[in-house]
């Protein structure tokens, strides 16, 4: 009887650590396919093409999704929400979009974006989030045959200098970290 649950007991055992096992290889595929994303650039335009992931596949086909990253306005509430709920680039277009909106916003958006920066590369993700999400903004592009076109390319490199601005500040932040 014994020697029965000292086996049963064993092969428990075996058994929560192999799912303890199978869990994390589970969580560190999904958590490396989330930080891939990050950095993940979702248009690319080249002289003769234009090259789309899937996420900007699915902004140009899913109009729920669009209404999703294009709200009517963007607010620090669902910036918020995004980032608390880890859909991280989502919630730093928003920042950009609320940097953009209104120059009462700068500081706080840069106050927000600026701790992220000690633990990932945040001039490579303010990149890869404009280029996921503002050359498919319908305010600057239409969708024409299942493809974009822009149609305000002022607006695109307005916001683009503004995504440049903002990456300026987190840099001096940065150097200033260091220094201090």
């Amino acid at each position: 009887m014994l020697c029965c649950n000292l086996c049963l007991s064993v092969c428990g055992q075996i058994q929560v650590q192999s799912n303890s096992i199978d869990s994390l290889e589970v969580n560190e595929k999904y958590w490396a396919a989330w930080l891939t994303n990050l950095y993940d650039i979702g248009v690319v335009m080249t002289k003769d093409s234009m090259k789309i992931n899937d996420e900007a596949r699915r902004i140009i086909l899913d109009s729920n999704f669009r209404k999703i990253i294009y709200p009517r306005e963007y607010t620090w509430q669902d910036a918020t929400s995004l980032l608390k709920g880890m859909e991280l680039k989502k919630g730093f277009w928003y920042l950009i979009n609320l940097y953009a909106a209104d120059t009462a916003n700068k500081k706080m958006v840069i106050e927000t974006l600026v701790p992220f920066d000690s633990f990932m590369d945040m001039e490579k993700i303010m990149g890869s989030t404009f280029y996921t999400y503002a050359l498919l903004d319908p305010k600057i592009c239409s969708i024409k045959n299942g493809k974009p076109v822009i149609i305000r390319p002022d607006i695109v490199e307005k916001q683009f200098n503004q995504v440049k601005e903002i990456i300026s500040y987190i840099d001096y932040y940065r150097k200033q970290r260091k220094s201090g």
